[in-house]
């Protein structure tokens, strides 16, 4: 069975979901671990990224949000990624892939790459929003992790997918 890493920081969308299961011939011979952050990116880049995307869509009620920083509390954090992993996992259940999830409370780098070492991982899939600034600067996840397995002598192909669009960053 193969075996699919997705690193996501919100639901899939329907088209993500579709895309997964036509990535293989059989998808019930593929297996699918979705890992959702339980915590917002506090760096400097991501908040800068998220600030020039709220301005680029002219959504200025998140960008007060992100000027002003996020009251969520961390129980919140965590309650929201958990719907998040249950609606991922149970739309990709649906499309006849096995799949199950886990949060990831600290960095996704560093949880990605432990199981892809630990499970032998075929592929690495990352899904987000689009970070301009990350993706140009090259430090959004998907590159990350590409560093970190290539540094580790692993050949696992990374991919990093725009949410709901067919758009490959990486």
């Amino acid at each position: 069975m193969l075996t699919m890493l997705v690193l996501t920081e919100s639901t899939l969308l329907p088209h993500d979901v579709q895309r997964l299961a036509e990535f293989h011939d059989d998808p019930s011979d593929v297996r699918v671990h979705v890992c959702v952050p339980a915590r917002e990116d506090g760096s400097a880049l991501g908040q800068a990224d998220e600030l020039v995307e709220d301005i680029s869509r002219t959504d200025f009620s998140e960008l007060k949000d992100d000027v002003e920083g996020s009251d969520r509390t961390p129980a919140e954090l965590k309650a929201r990624a958990k719907r998040h992993l249950t609606a991922s996992v149970d739309a990709l259940v649906g499309a006849g892939l096995v799949a199950d999830g886990e949060l990831v409370p600290d960095s996704p780098v560093d949880r990605i790459v432990q199981i892809a070492e630990e499970n032998g991982a075929d592929e690495v899939i990352v899904i987000t929003a689009p970070h301009w600034l990350e993706e140009v600067l090259r430090r959004d996840w998907a590159t990350k992790i590409y560093k970190r397995l290539k540094q580790d002598h692993r050949e696992i192909p990374v991919l990093h997918f725009i949410a709901g669009t067919d758009t490959v960053v990486r």
